[in-house]
């Protein structure tokens, strides 16, 4: 599912960077925030630079950039288990379907997370 196309959030985490920073935009409401995390190097540059651009109308949007430590690791688990955060599966693969989802994933094209199932 492409976020971008499904509403308008208060805060998106974006681990991966794979949108365009004006489709990230239209995703983003008034207000709300978009930090990226992770991704290609120009997907990170182009939110470094456009996000500061397309910060109008209350919006901030940028990369977020911060030592990790274990306190917040497990805040942010807690998160995800009390339903706070959310992920996107994109699909589901079992154990012999590794050599596939590493293909899939190395060519940038998956959009969400990649679950490798064991038995």
């Amino acid at each position: 599912m492409d976020y971008t196309k499904t509403g308008r959030y208060q805060l998106i985490l974006d681990l991966v960077c794979e949108r365009s920073m004006f489709a990230i935009r239209r995703a983003v409401a008034p207000g709300g925030r978009y930090s990226v995390v992770g991704g290609l190097v120009r997907s990170l540059l182009s939110a470094a630079t456009l996000g500061k651009l397309l910060s109008t109308g209350g919006r901030s949007m940028g990369v977020l950039m911060m030592r990790p430590n274990k306190a917040d690791l497990t805040r942010v688990a807690d998160m995800v288990s009390a339903g706070v955060l959310h992920t996107t599966v994109e699909r589901t693969y079992p154990l012999e379907g590794v050599p596939e989802a590493l293909r899939h994933l190395g060519e940038n094209r998956a959009l969400g997370k990649l679950v490798i199932e064991f038995d």
